[in-house]
């Protein structure tokens, strides 16, 4: 499957940027790109130089490399603020100075999500998910979720939506605090028949 992964498609040679989708029913690329070098953009090209397709330095020097400060460190930025935008595309030996900032701002994000749900009074792991909102069908609807000072997106401490799966992800950074964090999301009721709700 990884070898299959074809999507050399999405990329624009004009703007040296990835679309975040196909529009089957335009027939066309969606207008928005990925930007910021803490995002999909960042793993696009780590997965192609994963697969022995040549890296494209012209794109990785368009990404935007903002940093937000957490704690004493600084961490990249992302759209929303959420877990789910924090990928490892960093690594790699032809970029390990860009590994090791990928790697810190792992660390300082997971830090910054657990600062922010004590803040709060909630368990921690605020990512894109599905929420209490439903359409017109009764279909459960979907959105962006993240710690505000994380994200450039607006409005970002108008929800709280605790994502488990962000506890999942943010066990590769510190497995403790993500085991006590499942324990803490169960003695709150927080896991039901089928798993974490």
């Amino acid at each position: 499957m990884f070898e299959a992964m074809k999507y050399d498609f999405l990329y624009e040679p004009e703007r040296q940027l990835f679309a975040i989708g196909y529009r089957v029913e335009d027939a066309a690329l969606d207008p928005n790109c990925l930007r910021s070098a803490g995002v999909g953009s960042a793993a696009c090209e780590f997965y192609r130089d994963r697969q022995g397709r040549k890296f494209r330095l012209k794109h990785w020097f368009k990404l935007d490399r903002t940093l937000t400060p957490v704690g004493r460190g600084s961490a990249l930025i992302s759209w929303s603020g959420s877990m789910f935008e924090i990928s490892d595309a960093g690594a790699g030996d032809a970029r390990h100075r860009s590994a090791a900032s990928f790697e810190r701002t792992h660390e300082l994000v997971v830090r910054r999500q657990i600062k922010y749900g004590i803040e709060l009074g909630v368990p921690w792991g605020i990512s894109e998910s599905q929420f209490n909102a439903r359409d017109i069908e009764g279909t459960y609807q979907y959105s962006s979720f993240g710690v505000p000072d994380l994200g450039y997106k607006r409005g970002l401490g108008d929800n709280i939506v605790i994502a488990p799966y962000a506890t999942a992800l943010a066990a590769m950074v510190d497995p403790q605090a993500a085991a006590d964090n499942f324990k803490r999301m169960t003695d709150d009721g927080g896991r039901g028949h089928y798993g974490y709700v």
